[in-house]
């Protein structure tokens, strides 16, 4: 059953996402959603929900909000009926698709695509024994998502002593490479 919940209200600053902006089926929230065209009812879907919808099956969405349409188009529409869900500054309702104003598509673009846990779970899929190309490429890239997104929360002091810790490795690499005489 379709809901119509007001999501609070948005200001499309960087990095704030209102309270009630999280996917109907599965609760993800801070990451890019998808909304049914044309209805007064709004169901909210995460990138891993979305493509589970009827009509919208194995769509495939990078890590920027894109899938290749059959006509081999990029487009940021899901299957049939499926568009970016921008909500409204008052956050009673979204933004026709056509009619989003740009300081909400820079909103909706910068919001990640997926969340952590969709992101671990495709990278340990790729870590898994007998896990194909495919499966291995998306899984580096999940792997790589999740290291730029942890190291963008450590504050400084942490983010120094992590450099460190990484020129300490690279240099014992070094070492272990260099022919002894």
């Amino acid at each position: 059953m379709a809901t119509n919940r007001t999501i609070g209200p948005t200001t499309y600053a960087a990095g704030t996402v209102p309270n009630g902006y999280v996917c109907t089926k599965c609760e993800a929230a801070g990451v890019k959603l998808w909304r049914e065209y044309q209805t007064a009812y709004t169901e909210l879907y995460c990138a891993a929900c979305a493509p589970r919808r009827k009509g919208s099956e194995g769509a495939e969405i990078d890590e920027k909000g894109y899938l290749v349409d059959e006509d081999g188009c990029r487009t940021d529409q899901i299957g049939p009926w499926l568009v970016p869900a921008v909500p409204l500054a008052e956050g009673d309702g979204y933004w026709g698709y056509t009619s989003v104003p740009k300081d909400g598509v820079v909103w909706w673009k910068a919001l990640p695509t997926y969340g952590d846990a969709h992101l671990q779970a495709v990278r340990d899929a790729g870590l898994a024994e007998g896990a194909d190309e495919a499966t291995r490429g998306r899984a580096l890239r999940a792997a790589e998502e999740l290291g730029r997104r942890r190291m963008a929360r450590l504050s400084p002091e942490e983010l120094q002593q992590e450099l460190g810790a990484l020129e300490r490795l690279m240099a014992q690499l070094d070492g272990a490479r260099t022919p002894r005489v």
